[in-house]
């Protein structure tokens, strides 16, 4: 099935719903909208693209992204156009973002743990946990 400006939204919406997801829409307008998916402790999203105000364009472009930070800088980030593809393979655009995002919220609860136990060591050694990652880890 083509996916088109009139059916992108029900069919992001309706793959997330199956998947059990939980997302919100954000900053809708004329020129698209953006969708959040709470996965865990970290966000996904699903930028969608397109120019109502265009009627011979019924292009839709996606941008799928998992946040690392807040300076732009993305964990996952996927471009998808939907001249070039088709419902399948939004899915698995969906899929791949998913993946991505739990894989990244695993790492984070690595890393947790990991300074949990550092945490500890200083304290055992009666270290400054806060002056040692500041000034004795070099984190570059």
């Amino acid at each position: 099935m083509e996916i088109t400006q009139n059916n992108i939204c029900q069919k992001i919406e309706d793959y997330l719903k199956e998947k059990k997801l939980n997302f919100n829409i954000l900053h809708q307008n004329d020129q698209g909208l953006n969708y959040e998916i709470y996965l865990g402790s970290s966000e996904a999203s699903i930028q969608v693209e397109y120019d109502l105000t265009n009627s011979e364009d019924d292009s839709v472009y996606l941008q799928l992204y998992t946040k690392l930070d807040n300076y732009g800088n993305s964990f996952y980030h996927q471009y998808w156009k939907s001249d070039d593809t088709d419902a399948d393979s939004l899915e698995g655009e969906i899929d791949s973002l998913v993946e991505s995002t739990i894989s990244l919220t695993k790492a984070y609860s690595k890393i947790d743990s990991k300074l949990d136990q550092i945490r500890d060591i200083c304290k055992e050694y009666n270290i400054d946990f806060d002056e040692l990652i500041t000034i004795h880890v070099d984190l570059e």
